[in-house]
């Protein structure tokens, strides 16, 4: 599909001939009149305007005017008389991206046209990258309806218009990353940058570097200046992820950069400011942290001004069925549904490794499933097992002490294969205390 291209151009046989150089290579749109571009331009978006700088109605400043108000990723080349150069100087001021002083050459407008409209393709990509990653971080990608998650939703529609040092913690796997990606995405900085480290990954020397950058010579392998995260960030967001993990030297550098907004690379002199707002997270206890003399407790209350905890998937009541089928969608898999007996098993799990543990083993299950269907047997064997252990203290949960005592015997018994000594070394206990037991819940020896 070709550029639509308007060409705004009082002179008839102007217009024609720069018509007939075009139309090949774009979708050329005439205008005999400044109001004529206007009006076309108030009706539909071109990917560059081409005006004459001098016509009858509006001039060719107050076309650029409107083009920049009304589709502002449009790029405007305007055209000009040899004398009256100083006026297209003031036209590239207000923002056109070029201008041609009149007699050009056809071949030179070809050259600043498609350099314009490459620069409309790339801002509009850039809109189109932005839309994608706002929508794929809005507030709605954190999903859950439990009572734990709602006063995670609640907190950050009260806070995510502000520009506080916020803390997010909890245990790994809780989503914490995500969380402060929709922080960003959807806050006042979403048209700047998010910049994520991680302080675990990388020695206290090469995260000083990479935080705050450094001069050539600074140390060895400093061959040439760097820029640092902060200073990436400027205007966005930096994300300092597992920022208990952080040295104390390194520590006492992000506390004056948060004092002062200013930062300094390793081996320089010079300080540079950033407007940076910082989201840090953590799975430790800061507070611990702090008692125990490995964090600065100026530091803690410099970064935890905002404070959200995400609650491990255990506590989180009703979501795991509406997380999986999540995962399951977004599998990109021929899997079509997910059996209730699987849910109920993954719904029963602990999840150690919390949200991020979920996905993985969802996903996988999704990969290796035998039919459209995921089942009980699609999934890991410690979630099979650890499903039939509640079930089958779900059926005893009533029962007399004597019976379910009784039942445990008789099932580790029959995993022996009736072999006493096998099954007292599991139950950790003597054989004589096991024979007692199996008289006294009168259990056979030999087994069920």
């Amino acid at each position: 599909m070709k550029e639509r291209v308007l060409l705004a151009e009082d002179e008839e046989y102007m217009r024609t001939a720069l018509r007939a150089a075009l139309e090949g290579s774009y979708e050329v749109v005439e205008a005999r009149s400044g109001t004529e571009a206007i009006d076309l331009v108030r009706a539909q978006e071109f990917a560059t305007v081409i005006s004459d700088l001098l016509m009858p109605g509006a001039g060719g400043l107050q076309v650029l005017d409107e083009v920049k108000r009304l589709t502002p990723d449009s790029s405007v080349v305007i055209m000009t008389a040899f004398g009256d150069v100083k006026s297209a100087v003031e036209a590239m001021r207000l923002g056109a991206f070029d201008y041609l002083a009149k007699p050009f050459d056809v071949d030179e407008l070809k050259v600043v046209l498609e350099k314009a409209v490459a620069l409309w393709r790339l801002k509009r990509e850039m809109a189109y990258l932005r839309a994608q990653l706002q929508s794929k971080y809005e507030f709605g990608t954190i999903i859950g309806k439990s009572r734990a998650m709602q006063a995670v939703f609640d907190f950050i529609r009260r806070t995510i218009g502000s520009d506080y040092p916020l803390l997010i913690t909890g245990e790994s796997g809780t989503g914490k990353e995500l969380v402060a990606r929709v922080y960003h995405f959807n806050g006042p900085r979403r048209e700047r940058p998010f910049v994520a480290i991680n302080c675990s990954t990388l020695s206290s020397e090469l995260i000083e570097s990479e935080l705050f950058g450094h001069v050539k010579g600074a140390f060895s392998g400093a061959i040439r200046d760097k820029e640092g995260l902060f200073e990436a960030a400027d205007g966005g967001t930096i994300f300092l992820d597992e920022i208990g993990e952080m040295s104390a030297n390194l520590q006492a550098r992000l506390l004056r950069v948060l004092e002062d907004g200013e930062v300094r690379r390793v081996g320089g002199t010079q300080t540079r400011k950033v407007d940076v707002r910082v989201v840090s997270a953590t799975n430790r206890d800061l507070e611990e942290e702090v008692e125990q003399g490995r964090f600065r407790q100026d530091l803690y209350y410099r970064l935890n001004l905002l404070h959200l905890g995400l609650p491990p998937l255990r506590a989180r009541h009703g979501d795991v069925p509406l997380l999986v089928f999540h995962y399951q969608q977004a599998s990109g898999s021929r899997v079509k549904d997910v059996d209730p007996a699987a849910v109920d098993a993954l719904d029963r799990y602990s999840w150690p490794g919390n949200v991020r543990e979920l996905e993985n083993v969802v996903k996988r299950a999704c990969l290796l499933a035998r039919s459209e269907t995921v089942t009980v047997d699609d999934l890991p064997e410690r979630i099979r097992s650890a499903a039939q252990a509640q079930s089958t203290l779900a059926a005893h949960r009533f029962l007399p002490l004597s019976s379910v005592v009784s039942s445990y015997i008789e099932d580790v018994l029959r995993a022996s294969g009736g072999n006493i000594s096998e099954a007292a070394r599991i139950l950790d206990v003597p054989r004589s205390t096991l024979r007692g037991k199996l008289k006294t819940y009168g259990v056979d020896e030999k087994g069920p």
